[in-house]
């Protein structure tokens, strides 16, 4: 399969199912390579997606041939396809059954660094929950380790995230619940074109894909997915956070979290998180090094 071909096919089949998580399993857990797909007859498609008519649908010729300008928008933007068969797509990543089967990024980050750390945390955080956060990363850097990190470009936690790894020299990803096309939300414009230029920006939305609530769930899932680890960094007993350690935990990824003062609505998370052994406890700059056995640890 050509290479355009293959961006051509895993464009249309991923603008068909992205938001369908069921269908992305089906695919990885019945087919030994997802490129065999596009060599199967009709009925055997239709079968695999229990859904009469989807061959047709993806192999459509004026389908295909407005796949084919999208793929043009992406290339003139600087937007590269990494299907799931490329050697650029995140490896912890490809690991988890219901990986996007293409990912749109922008950036010149590594993608296969062997050392990402994911952190999220409130929107709404202290100064002491910003320093914290500083402090994580930093201590990467002071502990001599490079790792990629990942956040969700919201304001707050995952914002100081993406900064303290630009002033750490450090490559950070941004993983955006929309298209690439957008930018969310639209006030950190500017950091996220620091972001493109020290790391990258990522998403398994089409373009045109707007961040609607159900699409930051989705994302996510990428956020601890992507990752070797998850820290946590001030996160109340429910939201964004929280959902990313449930898949963090669902995909047998190390958490971390920050404990606070048990009268702080912004640690109720983190300790919750802690006292039921979800996450371990983040004491200092060796906790993530000798918890995940890097180099000389």
């Amino acid at each position: 399969m050509m290479i355009e071909e293959r961006w051509q096919l895993y464009c249309a089949l991923s603008n068909l199912i992205f938001s369908k998580h069921s269908y992305i399993r089906r695919i990885r857990e019945e087919l030994t390579d997802v490129d065999t797909l596009f060599s199967l007859p009709h009925t055997a498609i239709d079968e695999l997606f229990a859904k009469k008519g989807f061959a047709n649908k993806l192999f459509d010729i004026e389908y295909l041939k407005w796949i084919r300008s999208e793929i043009e928008w992406y290339l003139s933007k600087g937007v590269q396809l990494i299907d799931i068969n490329s050697n650029n797509y995140p490896q912890n990543l490809k690991e988890c059954i219901d990986a996007p089967l293409l990912l749109y990024y922008r950036g010149n980050g590594d993608l296969t660094n062997e050392k990402v750390i994911s952190i999220v945390g409130t929107r709404l955080p202290t100064q002491d929950g910003i320093l914290f956060c500083n402090e994580v990363v930093s201590n990467f850097v002071k502990e001599g380790y490079e790792p990629l990190i990942v956040s969700g470009l919201a304001i707050g936690i995952d914002l100081a995230s993406h900064i303290a790894a630009i002033e750490n020299s450090l490559q950070t990803l941004a993983v955006l619940p929309c298209g690439i096309d957008e930018i969310y939300p639209s006030s950190n414009r500017a950091v996220a074109i620091k972001i493109v230029e020290n790391g990258g920006i990522i998403t398994e939305f089409p373009r045109g894909v707007k961040p609607l609530k159900h699409n930051f769930l989705q994302r996510n899932r990428i956020i601890a997915g992507i990752a070797n680890a998850l820290v946590v960094i001030q996160s109340r007993i429910k939201g964004g956070s929280m959902s990313t350690v449930e898949y963090a935990n669902s995909y047998s990824r190390d958490i971390f979290a920050l404990p606070g003062r048990m009268n702080d609505i912004n640690f109720y998370g983190c300790n919750y998180l802690i006292s039921k052994n979800i996450a371990q406890i983040y004491l200092n700059s060796t906790t993530i090094p000798k918890s995940l056995m890097w180099g000389k640890w």
